[in-house]
C-alpha cells in the first residue's frame, strides 16, 4: 500500500485520541487504531517507535493546536496580562470543550504517563502560568496569591469544561460570559 507519510501519521494520531477517549488510555491499542486507519500493524511502528511515543505524538498534536490558540490570543492583546490571561482562561475552556477527546487524555491521572508524557503535558499550561507569575509580580502579590489565584482560576476553567462538556452547564455565550466574570474578578482580588 503506497501512503503519504504525514497524512498517515497525522491520520493515526487523530485515531489514537479516538482510542483513549473511547477506550482509556490504560486501554490504549495501536493494533486497534491500525486497523480503524485501515493500515497494516506496522504501519504505526513506521512512524512512531513504540507505545509511548505514540502517546507523546499525541499530546505534541494537541498542544500544537492549543499552541496556535494561544499565539492569536498573544498577539492581539500585546501589553495587558490580565486581559491575556482572562481570554487565554476562556478560550482553554472552549478548547477542551469543543475536544471532548483532547479533555479525556488531558484529564487523565499522571499514573497513566510516562515522565517525558508529564511534561509534554505540563506544556499545556506554561503559557498561562508565566502570564499569571507576570501579572502577579507586576501587582506585587505575594507568592501566597499567586498560587491560590493559580489554583483558583485552574479549578473554574477544569470545571467549567466538565460541566459545560457533560451537560450540567449550558454550551452558551451566557455561561462564558458568567465564567468569564468569575475569572475577572479574581484577577482583580488580591
Amino acid at each position: 500500500m503506497k501512503y503519504n507519510k504525514n497524512k498517515t501519521r497525522d491520520l493515526l494520531i487523530l485515531a489514537g485520541l479516538k482510542d483513549i477517549e473511547t477506550y482509556g488510555i490504560e486501554s490504549f491499542s495501536v493494533r486497534r487504531i491500525a486497523a480503524s486507519c485501515g493500515v497494516s500493524c506496522a504501519t504505526p511502528y513506521k512512524h512512531f517507535q513504540n507505545r509511548d511515543d505514540f502517546v507523546l505524538a499525541i499530546l505534541k498534536y494537541i498542544n500544537s493546536q492549543w499552541y496556535e490558540i494561544q499565539k492569536r490570543i498573544l498577539l492581539q492583546f500585546p501589553a495587558d496580562d490580565m486581559m491575556r490571561l482572562i481570554e487565554i482562561s476562556i478560550a482553554y475552556v472552549r478548547f477542551l470543550v469543543d475536544n471532548p477527546n483532547f479533555r479525556t487524555i488531558i484529564f487523565q491521572s499522571k499514573e497513566s504517563f510516562t515522565q517525558e508524557q508529564i511534561e509534554e503535558r505540563a506544556n499545556l499550561s506554561e503559557c498561562t502560568k508565566m502570564l499569571l507569575n507576570s501579572y502577579c509580580r507586576s501587582m506585587n502579590m505575594p507568592d501566597e496569591a499567586r498560587v491560590r489565584k493559580t489554583y483558583t482560576v485552574r479549578a473554574l476553567i477544569y470545571g467549567a469544561a466538565l460541566m459545560i462538556g457533560n451537560g450540567q452547564l449550558e454550551d452558551s455565550e451566557q455561561t462564558y460570559a458568567m465564567v468569564r466574570q468569575t475569572i475577572e474578578r479574581e484577577f482583580t482580588l488580591n
